[in-house]
């Protein structure tokens, strides 16, 4: 009957979109906890990178006085010219160059990889959050 089959495809359409839904809402949360991290490792820092960061985090609700406070950081290290590492909340966290993930034994994904390379390639700064 031509009734059941349109009843099964809307109901088809409307799995689809809870699926993209909860494909936005993870992604999103990944996104507030990477750059949650990121902050609370660059809160202090005068660097270029570490400003754009705290910014991004900012349009977020992420900082001081906003809807998620940062996290202190501790045993911080910075390996000048190719990043930082530090632990928030007992978990390690590591913002670095190339050069920095590899010295680091950080493996990142091919696409990531090259991604990076064309960055640098266009004489900008490439960063990864581990």
């Amino acid at each position: 009957d031509d009734e059941d089959e349109e009843e099964e495809y809307e109901d088809d359409d409307e799995d689809e979109e809870d699926e993209e839904g909860l494909l936005n809402e993870a992604r999103e949360k990944a996104i507030e906890e990477v750059m949650f991290y990121s902050a609370c490792v660059e809160q202090s820092s005068e660097h270029p990178i570490g400003k754009a960061i705290l910014m991004k985090a900012v349009s977020l609700g992420i900082g001081e006085g906003l809807r998620r406070p940062l996290a202190v950081a501790e045993n911080f290290e910075a390996e000048v010219g190719k990043g930082v590492k530090c632990t928030v909340d007992n978990v390690t966290v590591h913002i670095g160059n190339r050069r920095s993930l590899s010295e680091n034994d950080i493996d990142v994904t091919p696409g990531t990889e090259d991604a990076m390379m064309f960055l640098e390639d266009m004489g900008q700064t490439a960063v990864v959050v581990s």
